[in-house]
């Protein structure tokens, strides 16, 4: 089993998960229906100056602000929840059970702290993605696992880590 150091840097961690939550929130923000809701608004919007009809343009554009108020604030939840998690996790870098030494080979992952030792098994990850340099592993229940930086890693490691990870775990669908 091939196993390094690591070294928990305070403001890479933060800006590893910075990235990790921005991928995420670009992936939900594909999932909302703008074109549509914005297509209908403005049809809506157009029938009713043509007819003559206030009340459906006046209907059309509150239903286009509160759809878009609530595009914001859901933005805005997103991010606070994002902010919160990223400052306890810096909280947190001295902590003793944050991983100071990583290895893996064939079979599984290993993380060595100055409390802590823990092997999983490759099967303990039902998928994973790769943003910029990141690999974003997953539990079964979809929440997320673990990160597993390059910049973090090194360079030396991370593009045999990458092709392990490939072999033994599906990419994310």
């Amino acid at each position: 089993m091939e196993v390094f150091d690591l070294n928990p840097d305070p403001e890479k961690i933060k800006a590893v998960f910075q990235k990790y939550f921005a991928f995420k929130r670009k992936q939900e923000m594909r999932k909302i229906p703008l074109a549509p809701i914005l297509t209908v608004t403005i049809v809506l919007a157009a029938i009713g100056e043509w007819r003559g009809v206030r009340s459906i343009t006046v209907i059309s554009l509150v239903l286009l602000t509160a759809y878009l108020a609530t595009i914001a604030i859901y933005l805005m939840r997103f991010q606070y929840r994002a902010n919160r998690f990223i400052k306890s996790m810096i909280k947190q870098s001295n902590n003793s059970l944050l991983t100071k030494r990583f290895g893996f080979d064939d079979q599984e992952v290993y993380y060595e702290s100055e409390a802590l030792n823990m092997r999983l098994k490759w099967s303990y990850f039902e998928s994973y993605e790769i943003n910029n340099g990141d690999i974003y592993a997953y539990k079964a229940n979809k929440e997320l696992a673990e990160i597993f930086s390059a910049e973090a890693m090194g360079e030396q490691h991370f593009p045999r880590f990458q092709s392990t990870i490939s072999q033994k775990v599906p990419l994310k669908k």
